[in-house]
């Protein structure tokens, strides 16, 4: 039976939640930002279109972060330089494919709607437990052969 491995779990479940979240915590920054103009129908398109479209355009932020977690998974740190280093990548590759599909980087959009994401992103990067590495001891026959 194959087993998933661990790191694209986490790395899912990290994602998965910055999808489903992130579009609460942005109608809340428009709603204290701007006021709360709209009705509650409304709000709630709003919020099933940014799921829809935030898991279609993140998909490659989630590409980016299951192989950052995978390349660091397979280094030799500890959970919290593990997750600091994460962290920093995470926030990054959302800047960026943000930036870059709303408007570039010249343009205030972009990152407007990469803030909530990154924010949740931290949060379930942090939230969430790592498994640790399967030890895999070697059999009596490597062990004679080493």
């Amino acid at each position: 039976m194959n087993k998933i491995a661990s790191d694209i779990i986490y790395s899912t479940k990290v994602w998965l939640t910055s999808v489903v979240i992130s579009p609460f915590l942005l109608i809340l920054i428009i709603t204290i930002k701007e006021g709360f103009g709209a009705s509650l129908n409304e709000a709630f398109g709003f919020i099933i279109m940014a799921i829809m479209l935030g898991f279609i355009f993140s998909i490659p932020c989630w590409i980016a972060l299951m192989v950052a977690v995978r390349m660091v998974y397979k280094a030799k740190f500890d959970e919290n330089k593990f997750k600091t280093i994460i962290n920093i990548i995470a926030v990054g590759i959302a800047l960026i494919i943000f930036g870059f599909t709303f408007g570039g980087f010249d343009q205030a959009d972009g990152f407007s709607w990469a803030i909530p994401y990154s924010i949740i992103l931290t949060v379930g990067i942090w939230y969430f437990k790592i498994e640790p590495k399967e030890i895999q001891l070697p059999t009596t026959i490597e062990y004679l052969i080493d």
